[in-house]
């Protein structure tokens, strides 16, 4: 469960993965998530369905939420059809947070 594996979570954004159907964090979300809300800089390359896209969007969320000042992402991808597919998962959660 999301909320075991990281405390750094403030409960708004709890509630918020829940309504997006996120309960239980992919291996490698278990790895990048503690570490991006750290404030480390990671790159990400993993194959298909391993959890890359959330594993980033979710820790830039919180941090935006937090209004940590200065919080920057650089999405990389190699079609626009990943970006819009990127894009439409950040407006997902987005949509939640007013």
């Amino acid at each position: 469960m999301f909320y075991k594996t990281h405390a750094l979570w403030n409960n708004r954004l709890l509630q918020l993965l829940q309504k997006a159907d996120y309960f239980q964090p992919t291996q490698f979300q278990e790895m990048a998530i503690p570490l991006i809300l750290k404030g480390r800089d990671i790159a990400i390359e993993a194959g298909v369905k391993t959890g890359k896209t959330a594993a980033f969007i979710l820790p830039v969320l919180e941090r935006i939420y937090k209004n940590k000042a200065g919080i920057k992402a650089l999405v990389l991808t190699a079609t626009f059809e990943n970006a819009k597919r990127i894009s439409r998962e950040f407006l997902k959660f987005i949509k939640h947070i007013s």
